[in-house]
């Protein structure tokens, strides 16, 4: 099995453009995102919005007024830096 297959061919990813920094990710990470103990759909969701971003990758900015997410994370100590 490769990545090819378990990647849906309607979402047009490229495997060498879109995904190729998973291979840097860190053994402990990877192992703590395969027993669930880490929210990757919450942790991109942050990245995107940390970026500017929504879900779609519609620009929203980085103000809390029109950024959710960031919204949800301002202030809070020890989470999403």
């Amino acid at each position: 099995m490769s990545y090819a297959a378990i990647i849906d061919p309607a979402l047009e990813l490229s495997l060498d453009h879109d995904f190729g920094g998973i291979q840097g990710l860190s053994l402990k990470f990877l192992c703590a995102v395969s027993r669930g103990e880490v929210d990757v759909k919450e942790l991109l969701e942050y990245e995107l919005a940390a970026r500017g971003y929504d879900d779609n990758g519609d620009w929203i900015g980085f103000s809390t007024r029109t950024n959710m997410v960031l919204a949800r994370y301002a202030g809070k100590k020890g989470q999403a830096a």
